[in-house]
């Protein structure tokens, strides 16, 4: 009876074990099918791309226009020769601010005394020199072509010259410290040969209510 109990016991054993051993699922290489659970780039719906045309960048002016209010750029040669007597003209202009005493220019440009209209800024020098003392200037820089490049109207006797440039003129406020005063500067310097070399006679002041027919 025992060896029969053993037996079944072994029989069933070895039942559970054969059970239990893997199934070869090996496929030949010849029939062997790739999965196609993912699509192949052929398959692949590519989409297609509108190029965008860039809108163009507007070009603007980047000088002024040649001819305003019958001034005109100089050609190199003009320029060479009239921007000397425009440089004498604001160095005495600016030693006459800073001293406070209109001689220093009149002594050099004597005409600048005669035919003086302030509200129209004809030879008004004397007034913006006397209207400055306030204030004490003890230097000062001018820059006659801060904005643009000094302009020129020739006739057969004389030339105007349009300068548009920066006057400052520094002086002390009232805590003791560096401050300046001035501004923008727009004028028309008025010149002619005088013993071989180009002198200011004229000047004449844009002022306001003149502004527009002196811009670009």
């Amino acid at each position: 009876m025992r060896m029969k109990t053993k037996s079944l016991c072994l029989c069933v054993v070895a039942i559970f074990f054969s059970s239990c051993a893997p199934v070869s699922t090996h496929v030949p290489l010849d029939n062997y099918v790739a999965p196609s659970a993912f699509p192949t780039l052929v398959n692949l719906a590519i989409p297609t791309v509108t190029p965008i045309t860039p809108t163009p960048i507007p070009e603007f002016p980047t000088s002024p226009p040649e001819s305003i209010a019958g001034f005109i750029n100089p050609d190199p040669t003009t320029y060479v020769m009239l921007l000397p007597a425009v440089l004498e003209y604001f160095y005495y202009r600016k030693k006459a601010m800073v001293s406070g005493n209109v001689e220093e220019l009149w002594s050099h440009y004597p005409e600048l005394r005669n035919a003086t209209d302030v509200p129209k800024g004809i030879n008004a020098e004397g007034f913006f020199i006397s209207n400055y003392q306030g204030l004490k200037l003890f230097d000062g820089n001018i820059f006659p072509e801060q904005y643009e490049q000094i302009r020129v109207k020739v006739t057969s006797d004389e030339t105007e010259v349009l300068v548009h440039g920066m006057e400052l003129y520094l002086f002390l406020d009232e805590n003791g410290r560096f401050n300046e005063s001035g501004g923008e500067i727009k004028i028309v310097l008025y010149l002619r040969i005088k013993d071989g070399n180009w002198v200011v006679f004229k000047t004449d002041e844009v002022m306001q209510s003149e502004w527009l027919q002196f811009s670009p």
